[in-house]
This record gives C-alpha cells, structure tokens and sequence, in this order.
C-alpha cells in the first residue's frame, strides 16, 4: 500500500547524497497502489509518523507507542534508487518528504481533501503532522497549565509558537516566549505571548533568569516549554 504524493511543504529536514529526510510534509498524491483506501490521485494530504496497525498499542489508537515505531519510522528503509542504482534510504518518520517526491505507507497519511481550499492553505496545515501537535499537547495535554500560571517557551519555530497557542488555549495569564530572532518573537506575541524576550538584547548586567523573574512575580516561570527541533 503505497501513496505518492508531491509535497509543496517539507519542516524539519536533512538531505544528503545518500539519504533524504523529514519529520513532517504536505503534498498532492501522484499514485497510490491498488489497496491504498486513504487516498486518491490529486487528493492533498498531510504527511507524519508511520505505524503498523496491528499491534495493542496501535489497536487501542495509542499509535505513537507503536510496538514497531522504531524500525517503522528510524529503520532506513531503502526507498529511492540513485542514478547509479544504489538504494537510497527515505523513509524517515515513515515519509521522508523532504524529497520532491515521497513514497509511504497509507498510515502516514491524512486526507485533508475536506478541509483545504488551496495550496497555501495546505502548505500551512503541515505542521499538524508533528509541530503543532508536540507543542500545543506539550502544553495542554503534559503541563496542563492553568490561568493562574506563568508560561515560558524557549525557542520560537514551529513546536514553539504551538506551544505558545497551547498556552493562549488554557488561558494562562503570563505567557514569555523567548528567542534571538525578532520576527519570530513578533509572531509570538500574535498568537498569544504576552511578553517576549530576545536573548540578544537583554539588559546589560542581567541574565534571562533575571529578566524572566522580573516578568513572573518574583519568581520566575512554574511552566517551561523547551522544543528541541525547527
């Protein structure tokens, strides 16, 4: 069961001469195999994380805990051939989609066919494969803050503005995202930070523990998001 889909979108991603990967694509299917049911040619679809669908885990819809997650999604299957007839491994995350184009199995897809209007608007829903869904479940799913909490999120890429609009969702009164990159922390404060803090400009003399304790009471965040990719 295979769908091939041309993905406009690729977040988080590595490619070498012998390997292509990334964690997370959207793309247009371009063919699928003759059991595939999730999709169609044509249809847009998001891409993420590959399961096998049998095992207890998968069967009680806990598919991140897939018994097979390892070799599934980290094996390096090999997927592509080069054009000297090497094997090329591409099946990172289950769909190595940082590649034009990427072969996987139907569980590493989602129709979006319903949801999308256009190619922009599938190229923003990409991150829901994986950005998206660390940082905001970080947030509301592990932390599980409440409004009388303060928030801080280091980093502002796609896992961290998720986990800022995590925050925003659960109403927490303070809110810090943090980061060196302006633009990234303007964008922070339209989807819902309530300060920022540049690590490149911090007052002379102060820490960002210092900064981050002027912020929060005296005392510094009681909730600290740290995404460790994008």
């Amino acid at each position: 069961m295979k769908v091939l889909p041309r993905t406009p979108t690729r977040l988080a991603h590595h490619r070498s001469a012998d390997r292509t990967s990334t964690t997370i694509g959207s793309g247009y299917v371009r063919a699928v195999g003759k059991a595939v049911r999730v999709a169609q040619p044509g249809d847009p679809v998001l891409l993420s994380y590959n399961f096998c669908g049998s095992c207890i885990a998968c069967k009680d819809k806990n598919l991140s805990y897939c018994e097979k997650f390892g070799p599934l999604n980290f094996g390096g299957r090999d997927t592509f051939t080069s054009a000297e007839g090497k094997g090329v491994p591409g099946s990172f995350f289950g769909q190595s989609s940082f590649a034009n184009y990427s072969i996987v199995n139907e569980h590493s897809v989602v129709n979006v066919k319903d949801l999308v209007t256009d190619r922009k608007e599938l190229q923003l829903f990409a991150p829901l494969g994986c950005g998206i869904g660390t940082g905001s479940g970080t947030v509301v799913n592990a932390a599980k803050p409440s409004s009388q909490d303060c928030v801080a999120v280091l980093g502002q890429g796609g896992v961290g503005l998720s986990a800022v609009m995590g925050a925003r969702i659960c109403g927490c009164r303070t809110i810090v995202s943090i980061d060196r990159v302006e633009s990234r922390l303007q964008l922070a404060k339209e989807l819902g930070a309530t300060h920022t803090v540049n690590t490149e400009k911090l007052p002379e003399g102060k820490t960002l523990a210092d900064v981050l304790r002027e912020i929060c009471d005296g005392v510094g965040p009681n909730r600290t998001s740290r995404p460790l990719s994008y």
